[in-house]
């Protein structure tokens, strides 16, 4: 993976990625490590404003940070308490996507969420270039992730029951037979898989009723013809699962593709293939939700 890497110096003054080739057009984050005492500010410029949004890291000698709506303007939340070391990189993950930013502690697998300032906006933030910066007598090293290598997308979904559809968001899962994601949620996750060959998606059911039932149906909210009552979901940590549909069957399992076989929890037979399966989520009946969604390959599980 590549790792590009920067110096920023004591003087405020922004450096935007794109002049060094690397785009964040058409992205929802950025995940970075840097090493600094004190003053570490992101820039995020798009189109849509003349000035960028500004989130300030270990302001004030690292005890606040903040998000303005102007580089140097009014905090708008403000975090009080250190976030960086001078002597050590700290990792931090920066979301503009669902009309929000989010700033975490912590890349975009991290198990636990660790989001210490959320601003939510009245518009979505469209090609956004990121700028980064020190200054104010703190200079700061950087390793930035390579975004086009991560190919996470991240998706906010509410308490409202309403599918959102990944290729919406340009994850396209036709021609694959499986989805590994991670969602945050305290109930009522839900996958829809939607293919041309049924008239209605089949549903797969995470943490419902109040965390202690998951399962899997063949409409939405129908009957469930397979049943796990173990809670798997959990308000304030990110879970990770892998939904396969190939060979003729439905398997939902615990982690990612390489987890144990032990860690299959759904499993429904099907006497058919499904072929171009699009992916819904959703969450609903009072659980909003999280989700990081990892990239398809195809591979049999």
């Amino acid at each position: 993976m590549r790792t590009p890497r920067f110096f920023t110096t004591k003087d405020y003054g922004y450096m935007y990625l794109n002049e060094y080739g690397i785009s964040t057009s058409g992205l929802t984050f950025i995940t970075f490590q840097v090493q600094a005492c004190s003053d570490v500010h992101i820039a995020l410029k798009s189109h849509m404003k003349e000035q960028p949004i500004e989130i300030a890291l270990g302001g004030l000698r690292n005890t606040r940070s903040c998000i303005r709506l102007t580089p140097r303007g009014n905090c708008l939340v403000t975090n009080l308490g250190s976030v960086l070391d001078c002597k050590e990189y700290r990792s931090f993950t920066v979301y503009w996507g669902d009309r929000q930013i989010l700033v975490e502690k912590g890349n975009t697998t991290a198990e636990k969420s660790n989001i210490f300032l959320s601003l939510p906006l009245n518009h979505n933030l469209h090609n956004v270039n990121v700028g980064i910066s020190t200054g104010f007598g703190s200079s700061g090293r950087w390793i930035i992730e390579d975004i086009h290598c991560t190919r996470t997308t991240r998706i906010s979904t509410t308490r409202k029951y309403r599918y959102r559809y990944l290729d919406e968001y340009g994850i396209s899962t036709s021609g694959s037979n499986f989805i590994s994601f991670q969602v945050q949620a305290c109930s009522d996750a839900h996958i829809a898989l939607k293919s041309q060959m049924k008239e209605q998606p089949i549903e797969i059911v995470i943490g419902g009723c109040r965390n202690k039932r998951s399962c899997i149906r063949l409409t939405p909210q129908g009957n469930c013809l397979a049943t796990n009552r173990v809670a798997v979901l959990n308000c304030k940590e990110y879970r990770s699962f892998t939904v396969y549909w190939g060979n003729g069957k439905i398997v939902v399992r615990k982690g990612n593709t390489t987890a144990r076989k032990s860690s299959i929890f759904l499993s429904l037979p099907l006497n058919y293939n499904l072929d171009d399966v699009n992916v819904g989520i959703s969450t609903g009946f009072g659980s909003s939700g999280r989700w990081i969604i990892e990239g398809t390959y195809l591979q049999n599980v």
